[in-house]
């Protein structure tokens, strides 16, 4: 096809029937130690999500404590999805929940005046 014939809009017409190339429904990310198997899920409302189950690990408890420590109280992509002052912020706010906690246990204990002289 020639140049005047894509400007008049015949385009290429073989390439514009293709259809597009099918979009990946699972694969599996493989490190050193870990594999996970990654699948998405176009049923979730905003066009989809992606579902990650781990497949082998072959990583020390400790690393894996250390994982799923992070995974649950930090985001996604801890430290560098997130401002300097992240990990400032999330200390003292532990400090704040514990304290908190601490009081509201003191607060509720049912005890006499000689009892609570021992505590202070």
């Amino acid at each position: 096809m020639n140049i005047l014939e894509r400007i008049r809009g015949g385009g290429d017409r073989a390439a514009a029937t293709e259809p597009p190339p099918p979009q990946p429904v699972c694969w599996v990310e493989i490190s050193e130690s870990v594999s996970r198997l990654c699948s998405f899920d176009a049923a979730g409302s905003g066009g989809g999500s992606i579902s990650v189950k781990v497949i082998q690990d072959s990583r020390p408890i400790h690393d894996k404590v250390v994982d799923s420590f992070l995974n649950k109280f930090f985001p996604s992509g801890y430290p560098y999805s997130v401002n300097e002052g992240y990990l400032t912020y999330t200390r003292f706010r532990a400090l704040q929940h514990f304290s908190s906690a601490m009081l509201h246990v003191l607060s509720t204990q049912v005890c006499d005046l000689p009892q609570l002289k021992q505590l202070l």
